[in-house]
């Protein structure tokens, strides 16, 4: 399966001090299906996006990531997938992403840091893609 992974540009509402935060909030094609994907560390507590504590910067990650759905996938789905384990976090990241329909925003809720982690490297970021020059 091959994955490639961008960065989405920060949205007008979520810019920190006036400079753009770079969050792991992805435009991805897996074997060429499109999706819109978030990761981020959290904790589920239903089926829903309301059910899903998150930090601060987890909520700009899902803001980004359904103003970009809303943008190009429009009917688009919502899949929301908890990470647990560090040992299995790869492979449960690509199951997911293989598993979900084109259009949809996939949020990947790892468990803590180190599964996040783990789970990354899965998601291939093309890091040229944040466009952080230093000034």
């Amino acid at each position: 399966m091959k994955i490639i992974s961008t960065l989405l540009p920060a949205a007008p509402s979520d810019l920190a001090s006036g400079k753009p935060t770079i969050v792991m909030a992805l435009d991805t094609l897996v074997d060429q299906k499109p999706l819109v994907v978030g990761l981020t560390v959290g904790a589920l507590q239903g089926p829903q996006l309301t059910d899903v504590a998150l930090s601060q910067v987890g909520q700009v990650i899902v803001e980004r990531c359904i103003w970009h759905q809303e943008l190009n996938y429009p009917d688009g789905a919502v899949l929301i997938a908890g990470v647990a384990r560090v040992g299995d976090a790869k492979e449960r990241v690509r199951k997911v992403l293989a598993q979900a329909a084109p259009g949809t925003f996939v949020l990947l809720v790892c468990a803590d840091d180190k599964v996040y982690d783990a789970a990354y490297p899965a998601l291939c970021v093309d890091l040229k893609s944040a466009n952080a020059n230093p000034q």
